[in-house]
């Protein structure tokens, strides 16, 4: 078995040990594991695309992760909305509404924000520890490009993506998005890593999903997410999802969590 089978496996079976069968909806297919219903080649064919046409920045578990935590919060979630801040050119956006519109009965919504102008500027916590600092307009794209991205991959839905432009302190507490099901944070610094999870955690159904691109690799991302889970006393494992060899060690850059069901909203 390749490293890379081994790894897709592991993170279907990490996926899937947090869906609760007895209350799956009928989104998808009842009484389903998850394996039966993920379509591998797809998403390998998507995200080689992807790739290819510079589309992405995450490697291939990532965006394998994105969509298994996708469908899974389909499966287990009878309400809420995907919402994804930090979307950059719309790589993972695609594959998110690609899963909405082939298996969503329900017209849930995708959320994208953005500020179509790079990353804000580093503060004090972005500067502590051995990873990225970041630099102020890194990751800069346009809407526009993002716009005429969807469209090439078939996931432009006017009605049922919504795309927010501005820094994540102006737009995400006001958004009136109300109930979510999957929330990927993808903002790699600590400002906009934190003012998008104190914003949307709350309205993070019980048993929806939370994943965290950057925690890995940026400082100020970790700090964020570190201090806002110990404030609010998230005791969920973090479930890393690991990628790649260094030193004959897995490494990862991204962490997802399941919401535990009875947590207040």
């Amino acid at each position: 078995m390749s490293r890379s089978t081994f790894l897709d496996s592991d993170l279907i079976a990490d996926v899937e040990r947090t869906i609760n069968l007895t209350t799956t909806t009928k989104i998808l297919t009842t009484q389903t594991p998850l394996h039966s219903v993920i379509d591998i080649e797809y998403i390998k064919e998507k995200f080689y695309a992807l790739k290819e046409l510079g589309i992405t920045s995450v490697d291939w578990q990532r965006l394998f992760a994105t969509y298994l935590l996708g469908q899974a919060a389909l499966l287990t979630s009878s309400t809420g909305d995907f919402v994804e801040t930090g979307v950059f050119k719309g790589g993972s956006t695609s594959v998110l509404m690609n899963l909405l519109i082939d298996f969503d009965k329900k017209k849930r919504k995708c959320w994208a924000f953005d500020s179509f102008d790079g990353l804000p500027s580093p503060v004090t916590e972005d500067t502590f520890g051995i990873g990225h600092k970041g630099n102020k307009g890194g990751y800069n794209s346009s809407r526009d490009v993002f716009v005429e991205n969807m469209k090439t991959f078939k996931a432009w839905d006017e009605k049922r993506l919504v795309v927010t432009p501005g820094w994540f302190s102006e737009t995400c507490a006001k958004s009136p998005v109300k109930s979510i099901s999957f929330l990927r944070l993808d903002g790699d610094m600590f400002a906009s890593t934190w003012d998008a999870i104190t914003a949307f955690y709350d309205r993070v159904v019980p048993g929806g999903y939370i994943y965290v691109d950057d925690y890995g690799s940026f400082n100020g991302c970790r700090a964020a997410i570190n201090k806002f889970r110990t404030m609010r006393k998230i005791y969920e494992p973090l479930m890393f999802i690991r990628q790649g060899k260094s030193q004959n060690l897995l490494t990862f850059e991204a962490v997802w969590w399941k919401k535990r069901i009875g947590y207040p909203i």
